[in-house]
């Protein structure tokens, strides 16, 4: 069996992009003074969300993929399915910077990352069947 190296790079830009979320939201957390919750705040409520859909996603997703590429090897098919997941996630912490919300970016997100787990979870059954 060999290391999942596009598994552990998708793993580690999703990571970055994790903590940058969460170093946000606890800025965002002392600007407005509120310990728990968002306390009304809508900037801070978007900030708490995109942080916590990305914490939602991402460990199913590289769950999945690392057992797709240690099934299938790590072909232009497990990159191309990391790096649907990874640039609509960056396209997502982008969105979710801007001073309104962009929805185009929370379309493109939500679309990457659930059309990729589909298609990983889809190849991972096809196999017992």
């Amino acid at each position: 069996m060999e290391y999942p190296f596009i598994t552990a790079s998708a793993a580690f830009v999703l990571s970055i992009i994790l903590v940058i979320l969460s170093m946000r939201v606890s800025i965002m957390r002392q600007k407005v003074n509120v310990d728990f919750g968002v306390g009304g705040d809508l900037l801070l409520e978007r900030a708490v969300r995109a942080h916590g859909n990305l914490t939602e996603s991402a460990p199913l997703f590289l769950i999945l993929l690392t057992l797709l590429e240690m099934r299938v090897g790590d072909g232009v098919l497990v990159l191309s399915l990391a790096g649907v997941f990874v640039i609509g996630r960056v396209i997502g912490l982008l969105g979710s910077f801007a001073a309104k919300q962009i929805v185009a970016a929370r379309i493109v997100t939500m679309m990457a990352s659930n059309l990729s787990l589909l298609a990983v979870g889809i190849m991972l059954i096809r196999d017992i069947f």
